[in-house]
């Protein structure tokens, strides 16, 4: 199975193909007690593809990617879908803020950019 990008997949290794089976490991709601702080701390967003519906999620690691802990589901804020990628700042004060982008409407991609804490 792919990893992140499903768009890139042939169906049959898509994400979403295996969340739609209910196979391991399905994206879960975060535990909330992330360090984003962390020396050692990596961030890896991941989307099921792009367009309406599409579901997003991301891993975390305290090993500099060697391993990973997740995947953790992002909401959908509302939106038709969010395509989720790998952009992501943290503040002074621990807060990871999330370079996101919004689905279309109309079921095409990038409606734009938004940014989630």
């Amino acid at each position: 199975r792919g990893f992140s990008a499903d768009e890139h997949m042939i169906p049959a290794l898509r994400v979403a193909t295996a969340i739609e089976m209910g196979l391991e490991p399905l994206p879960r709601p975060c535990p909330g007690d992330i360090d984003f702080t962390h020396p050692d701390f990596a961030l890896m967003a991941a989307r099921t593809g792009l367009g309406t519906g599409t579901v997003a999620w991301f891993y975390s690691s305290y090993d500099r990617a060697h391993s990973w802990q997740g995947p953790y589901a992002l909401p959908l804020f509302g939106l038709p879908g969010v395509e989720a990628r790998t952009d992501y700042l943290v503040n002074a004060g621990g807060e990871c803020l999330l370079f996101l982008t919004a689905s279309r409407d109309d079921g095409d991609e990038a409606a734009g950019i938004f940014l989630a804490r």
